[in-house]
């Protein structure tokens, strides 16, 4: 299923460490959550720090 672009896929905890939605409940207290939107770009794919879910994020190929 397609998703909207500023559907929050997940967060970033104090800015190192990726969770997933699911999972963001156990840093509600640790930390500011910053949004990962399905529509941001990143050169990797961002893993939850706590079961592993790959983050559904736009990944950006480098050219060769």
């Amino acid at each position: 299923m397609f998703k909207k672009s500023y559907e929050i896929e997940g967060f970033v905890v104090d800015c190192e460490t990726f969770v997933c939605h699911s999972c963001s409940y156990l840093y509600a207290d640790k930390g500011e959550l910053s949004p990962v939107f399905a529509g941001s770009e990143w050169d990797i794919r961002p893993i939850c720090a706590e079961c592993g879910a790959e983050l559904d994020v736009i990944l950006i190929e480098e050219e060769v």
